[in-house]
């Protein structure tokens, strides 16, 4: 489940990702895309969308770095 939003007069907006962990995106091993459909809003500002595709190139390898830092800094 995602929840979005945004702010009147902004040209970005904000996705929460309820029910995706980093155990699941590892397991596509740095390929692929994530995709996000937006769909229109209520009030006709947003119109229909085809899908926002984010990249996991490079995630596996970016997660195990990150990881590796906070342990080092405990």
């Amino acid at each position: 489940m995602v929840r979005g939003s945004m702010q009147r007069d902004q040209s970005f907006a904000f996705f929460e990702f309820k029910a995706l962990t980093a155990s699941r995106l590892l397991r596509t091993h740095g390929k692929g895309t994530l995709a996000n459909w937006v769909p229109a809003s209520g009030h006709g500002t947003v119109r229909r969308s085809s899908n926002i595709y984010f990249a996991l190139s490079g995630l596996t390898r970016a997660y195990h770095r990150a990881r590796g830092l906070c342990e080092e800094n405990r």
